[in-house]
């Protein structure tokens, strides 16, 4: 549950992050980060 909990803030900073990096451009679908790759990098 733990994990779960910190992944979804750091999801959260990170879709923020991608946001404000991307604002500029004017694409079709929006950016997000990808859940796998927090989680693996979370475990570490």
């Amino acid at each position: 549950m733990y994990l779960a909990n910190m992944a979804a803030i750091v999801k959260n900073e990170a879709d923020q992050k991608i946001k404000d990096a991307r604002k500029e451009k004017k694409n079709k679908y929006e950016y997000q980060a990808n859940v796998n790759t927090l989680i693996g990098s979370l475990r570490e």
